[in-house]
């Protein structure tokens, strides 16, 4: 192989990886972003936060599929060694954490929906820490 073709896979690999990383640093944000939405949602008892959590859900899905069909093609077309392939495999597993972190934030969205329908109940108050210590 020449050195010029070893440099093109090179770049392709490494550039498939960034692509990967910024596929679970999107995710993160959106995760985050819906956990925090969710919360000020059931607390502020604000129906446009829950709603947005719900919204979301199906890009974060999307990117979940994204990841995992590019971390396959990424192992597949390049054989990464064991470092990379680590960093691969991470990614993928860290997606799947992700999306059903996100998918929990969809459940208290939910919730606090119905929950926006009734008087404030006092108890709501006591899972407030828990939000912060998760």
């Amino acid at each position: 192989m020449s050195e010029e073709a070893a440099r093109h896979i090179l770049s392709s690999f490494e550039s498939a990886l960034d692509n990967l990383r910024k596929d679970v640093l999107m995710m993160s944000s959106l995760a985050s972003r819906s956990i925090d939405n969710s919360r000020k949602g059931l607390f502020d008892r604000d129906e446009d936060f829950c709603n947005t959590v719900i919204a979301d859900d199906e890009q974060i899905d999307l990117l979940e599929i994204q990841v995992d069909t590019q971390g396959i093609e990424i192992m597949l077309r390049f054989h990464p060694f064991a470092s990379d392939l680590r960093n691969v495999i991470g990614a993928m597993k860290t997606s799947v954490n992700l999306e059903r972190a996100a998918d929990q934030a969809v459940g208290i969205a939910r919730r606090a929906r119905k929950l926006i329908a009734f008087p404030v109940l006092p108890e709501t108050a006591n899972i407030e820490p828990l939000f912060r210590y998760a």
